[in-house]
């Protein structure tokens, strides 16, 4: 299966033990400039990785296809290339974050849904007056646009692929 990269507890656990520079991109590495930290047990092991191929051939393929916006390259931002996430129109893309979502996951690739579910939805919250979608257009509207690609060092060029081909399809 193909998973999207990104674990809170990791990067806590990263961050006490001083190792700082990057960002999570998969349950098990560590970005950290150009190496990615593999933990074998509780020793690291460093390897060389290229920083963004996968995400140009993400910005290539994903470009002109209608109802999908990405975040582009700016002039003197440096990226981690942790995260690809893309935003869905579901009227001009002809259909919705989710069924894209569950499409992939049909198909053995894991997509994921940040904020999502929106905490304002949660019992604790949805009650309360402030917790109103209309209160939150935004946050609402982002929840259910917002996905992201599998984005990590492990990805061949038949992974992409296959992953570009469900979404572009």
């Amino acid at each position: 299966m193909l998973r999207t990269n990104g674990t809170l507890p990791l990067l806590t656990a990263l961050q006490a033990l001083r190792i700082t520079g990057g960002v999570i991109t998969t349950p098990y590495s560590f970005v950290a400039t150009t190496h990615i930290i593999w933990w074998n047990g509780c020793r690291p092991v460093f390897v060389d990785i290229e920083e963004e191929t996968v995400a140009q051939k993400y910005r290539e393929a994903l470009l002109h296809v209608p109802g999908i916006r990405f975040f582009d390259d700016m002039p003197g931002v440096r990226h981690n290339y942790s995260y690809f996430p893309i935003f869905i129109n579901a009227e001009e893309y002809g259909k919705t974050r989710d069924q894209l979502y569950f499409e992939m996951k049909e198909q053995g690739i894991l997509g994921r849904r940040y904020f999502y579910p929106l905490i304002s939805t949660f019992s604790t919250y949805r009650g309360l007056p402030s917790a109103a979608p209309e209160n939150l257009p935004v946050a609402t509207k982002i929840a259910n646009e917002f996905i992201c690609l599998p984005m990590h060092h492990e990805l061949t060029d038949t992974n992409i692929n296959r992953i570009l081909e469900c979404v572009v399809k």
